[in-house]
């Protein structure tokens, strides 16, 4: 018996040693499993850079740094970069640039080379041989071998750079001749594409009405989903580049009548086409209506800059992905003009209508951009609590006006009414007002949902005030009077400092508005003229229409 326990407790040690070894194994194929798994989603890795001086006599551009960031923008929410692949430059150096790809470098080497793309973007100065920045600069030759050197499959290399000091800030880039991009499927894209903003010996330029780059605003437009001409809710480089060649030829010979053709180097072999972004459910989209020659912009609600041209197509609505937000959509066709003001929220799918559009004259649309005042009537109900008064312990007001906008500016009239009281060493002091006002408003927007104000303008009210005695219970009695009346004018103005809120959808042409007030008014008493002042604080809910 004791021979078999010795044994028994022999073995033990050796079955737990092979449990331990199956079990590392099993993990191990488990974690290689993950990491195999892990390893096998495509990155991408972004390098968005900038820079508005270049060589001197080379005027400063206005864009470029906005130019990178709406780049960057649209590859993180539709081109699956991650924010941590999402390298962004502005107004880089020759060193920053050279760090930049270094740490591209470091990302995608963390991959196997056929998950990884690099897409370099660049917006500033430059010439055939060298980019500028800032009286430095970067040989393309460099710049190839850089790019060259971050191991990844495909490299798609965008360049919208400048090398003229012309008083419009043309931007152009020496490159080869523009050409179809046509890619075949059934395989991976492997290689390089470059692009640049125009072809050799072309200015490309830069639009103060857009707000950026003429060709880098017709290419991501483009990826928001209007080169998507098949309406698969993809935009591939080829599409992409389609689009953007044509917008900007047709702008560049519509505003200055100087041509800009972009110019393409191309370099992929054994291709599918290569999706750039996509515009699916996932994203916030407005489609636009079915038609001919008909232009849409779309500007941030107050904003004078375009964040989207499209151009309606007869055959299908073409489709936008945006962020959220609010915008101010502009049509233009033939000599009609109108405007319509939206909120797009998270994931939604927005089909607007002929019906959407209020008319508006084609040289308003030019001049206010996303500025445009589309409903300048507006009415506004608030109550009011003035804390302090030079009569009165604590008052109440509410308020009814009516305001008319064009653009910043607005005049703001209405009605108040209100009551208070106070105890002093001999009385109960009660009053009751009724009152108009009138007064001018500039406004200024924080954000596409906040906006400030501050006004001021005269005022006037009736003022109905009662004494009584705090010993009336005693003194009546005896005949005395203890209660007396008086009413009056007072004369003067008030100011107004605050905040409204707009309200979201479906009550985005209403907000909430808190401001804080302050009034001095002249009246007559029995003792000669007197000052009446109060501060106070308001909230009110208004409409616009």
């Amino acid at each position: 018996m004791s021979s078999r326990l010795v044994r028994s407790a022999e073995t033990r040690p050796v079955r737990t040693a092979v449990a331990r070894a199956l079990s590392g194994l099993l993990a191990f194929v488990v974690v290689a499993t993950a990491s195999a798994a892990a390893r096998a989603e495509p990155v991408r890795i972004l390098v968005a850079a900038s820079r508005s001086e270049g060589l001197p006599g080379e005027r400063p551009l206005h864009h470029a740094q906005e130019d990178a960031a709406k780049v960057a923008a649209v590859f993180l929410s539709l081109g699956g970069v991650a924010r941590d692949n999402a390298l962004l430059v502005p107004q880089a150096t020759p060193q920053q640039l050279r760090e930049a790809l270094n740490r591209a470098v470091s990302l995608a080497a963390m991959h196997r080379p056929d998950e990884v793309t690099l897409i370099f973007y660049f917006s500033g100065h430059g010439d055939r041989e060298n980019l500028h920045l800032g009286g430095e600069t970067l040989p393309l030759s460099e710049l190839s071998m850089r790019i060259g050197a971050v191991p990844a499959l495909l490299r798609v290399v965008v360049l919208d750079a400048c090398r003229t000091t012309d008083p419009t800030r043309p931007k152009g880039m020496s490159a080869a001749p523009a050409f179809a991009i046509s890619l075949h499927r059934n395989a991976e894209a492997v290689g390089t594409v470059w692009l640049y903003a125009s072809a050799d010996g072309e200015a490309a330029q830069e639009s103060d009405d857009l707000g950026g780059a003429v060709f880098t605003h017709a290419w991501v437009t483009g990826l928001r989903g209007a080169a998507d001409t098949n309406g698969d809710h993809q935009v591939t480089l080829g599409e992409s580049y389609s689009y953007a060649y044509h917008q900007t030829l047709f702008r560049s010979a519509k505003s200055s009548g100087v041509l800009q053709r972009p110019a393409a180097r191309y370099d992929v072999r054994e291709s599918e086409p290569i999706v750039l972004t996509r515009t699916g459910p996932s994203t916030a989209r407005l489609a636009f209506p079915e038609g001919a020659d008909t232009q849409y912009l779309v500007y941030g609600i107050r904003s004078r800059t375009v964040v989207a041209e499209v151009w309606s197509d007869p055959s299908r609505p073409v489709v936008l992905a945006l962020p959220a937000g609010r915008y101010l959509v502009q049509r233009r066709n033939g000599a009609q003009g109108g405007a319509a003001e939206l909120t797009l929220a998270e994931r939604e799918q927005r089909d607007l209508q002929p019906n959407d559009f209020r008319d508006v004259a084609l040289e308003a649309l030019a001049s206010k951009g996303g500025a445009i005042v589309l409903r300048p009537n507006e009415i506004e109900l608030g109550a009011s609590l003035l804390p302090a008064t030079s009569t009165l312990d604590l008052a109440y007001q509410a308020s009814a006006r009516y305001g008319r906008t064009w653009g910043e500016w607005a005049v703001v009239g209405g009605f108040d009414g209100g009551f208070g009281s106070a105890l002093n060493d001999a009385n109960e002091v009660n009053e009751r007002w009724a009152g108009a006002e009138l007064r001018a408003e500039y406004r200024w927007a924080l954000t596409d949902s906040l906006t400030a104000r501050a006004g001021l303008g005269p005022s006037a009210q009736i003022v109905w005030q009662t004494l009584r005695r705090r010993d009336a219970a005693r003194v009546e009695p005896a005949g005395y009077v203890a209660e007396r009346r008086y009413s009056g004018w007072a004369f003067g103005g008030e100011a107004l400092a605050g905040f409204r809120f707009d309200l979201p959808d479906p009550l985005h042409f209403s907000w909430v508005g808190f401001d804080g007030t302050a009034a001095a008014r002249g009246a007559r008493a029995a003792g000669g003229p007197v000052l009446r002042w109060s501060l106070g604080a308001s909230a009110a809910l208004g409409l616009r229409f």
